[in-house]
């Protein structure tokens, strides 16, 4: 066994399990199961550039390298743009977390400065920790807001886990205010009135520096809720189509669970009377919910071929895998072997197509996606419907409608 390569784990179906079970931890498993790897057209390995999501280099993203703080903290950076804060905020949040702030740490760490202490109680280093947590004006502002039950504990973690908590709180406070707005807002105070004091010598904080902030807090949210009231909304009806006479439609969909990303995808096919032709589901290990919807994809097509069928129509949820498919893919994407092999599966001699759906119309497949969570490791071939997902095909075959609020 000491003289296997990886190449004796694979197979023409992928990775062998069972083989992988025998000689490594689960945990260790999980995350190489889901690596595109043994197929047909798969691809060679090569470098990519980690620090952009197509894998292509870019001068930016290398300057911006040379100042951000390593750190083996992952972000999801989506959860950022999408705070109901104002866009000044979701900035000064961003340049806070890949710690771009300009503390007079940060400016003796660039030699524009020599003196690295607190320009507010100047007592100690001008860390991010120290100005937004340990100084006596920041413990101040904390004092002056009050810390919630619910995330007191927070206060004593690492810097960036107390970060990530507050942030990631779903609990609104006084005045109907997220706490993870009035948290912020109070970072982005304590940040102002610290650089108004190097600036203005004569400057001194609020003496009750929760008002602001509050006030502050409130009128973004009044703001927000009166423009998003405002918006035109229309209300679509949608529903599951079933194909072309003489065709076959196959609807696929990935899924991610759980803080270790556990993933897997599935997928049904059906004639043009909507009848249950096969169905599929697979556990992936651990990856990102665009490797699942991927794998759903490309182990849907795959196979669509093998059972003989030769006219179909694939339908997916996932805007993003469609169009990474259905358009220019470079080589170093990350994804670009599963990728490239969905592309040549559907350059092959058959009538093939793939199209975008929103997840209304997806139900059934985002089912057996969700189901594919609780089988074991690998692909599995299913010949008949589950008992769960009867409900669901009488429903898509009646054509019964689910309603989508979206804007004009």
């Amino acid at each position: 066994m000491l003289d296997w390569t990886v190449s004796d784990f694979l197979t023409e179906q992928g990775w062998n399990t069972d083989w992988l079970m025998g000689c490594l931890p689960l945990h260790v498993v999980q995350k190489i199961h889901c690596i595109f790897a043994g197929f047909n057209h798969t691809e060679a390995d090569s470098c990519i550039w980690q620090l952009t999501s197509n894998g292509e280099f870019s001068v930016k993203t290398a300057y911006l390298s040379l100042f951000t703080e390593e750190t083996n903290y992952t972000w999801n950076w989506d959860m950022i743009w999408k705070l109901q804060v104002p866009p000044k905020i979701k900035t000064f949040l961003w340049l806070l977390i890949q710690g771009k702030l300009l503390t007079n740490v940060q400016r003796v760490r660039r030699n524009l400065a020599s003196n690295s202490n607190c320009p507010c109680c100047n007592g100690s280093m001008e860390s991010l920790d120290h100005l937004f947590r340990r100084c006596r004006h920041a413990t101040k502002v904390w004092n002056s807001i009050g810390i919630p039950n619910q995330v007191a504990h927070s206060f004593s973690m690492d810097f960036k886990d107390w970060l990530f908590t507050n942030i990631k709180a779903s609990f609104s406070c006084m005045q109907g205010i997220p706490w993870s707005s009035l948290f912020l807002a109070a970072l982005w105070f304590c940040w102002k009135w610290r650089c108004k004091k190097v600036f203005d010598l004569n400057f001194s904080p609020p003496p009750w520096p929760h008002i602001p902030i509050i006030h502050f807090s409130r009128e973004w949210l009044v703001a927000n809720r009166s423009r998003n009231s405002k918006l035109p909304k229309h209300v679509l009806k949608l529903h599951w189509s079933p194909p072309c006479a003489g065709w076959f439609k196959i609807n696929v969909d990935g899924s991610c669970m759980g803080e270790l990303g556990a993933i897997s995808a599935g997928g049904i096919i059906r004639n043009d009377a909507g009848v249950w032709v096969k169905g599929f589901v697979t556990k992936l290990g651990c990856g990102s919910i665009l490797e699942a919807e991927l794998w759903g994809v490309f182990r849907g097509l795959l196979l669509t071929w093998n059972e003989g069928i030769r006219r179909i129509q694939m339908e997916c949820d996932s805007l993003t895998a469609v169009s990474l498919i259905n358009g220019e893919t470079g080589t170093n994407h990350p994804l670009s072997s599963i990728i490239h092999c969905c592309k040549d599966l559907l350059l092959r001699d058959w009538e093939c197509t793939i199209y975008h759906i929103y997840r209304e119309q997806n139900s059934a497949a985002d089912h057996m996606a969700h189901l594919g969570q609780y089988s074991s490791l690998g692909f599995h071939v299913i010949d008949l419907p589950p008992p769960s997902i009867v409900s669901l095909l009488a429903n898509d075959s009646s054509r019964g409608t689910t309603a989508r609020l979206v804007p004009v």
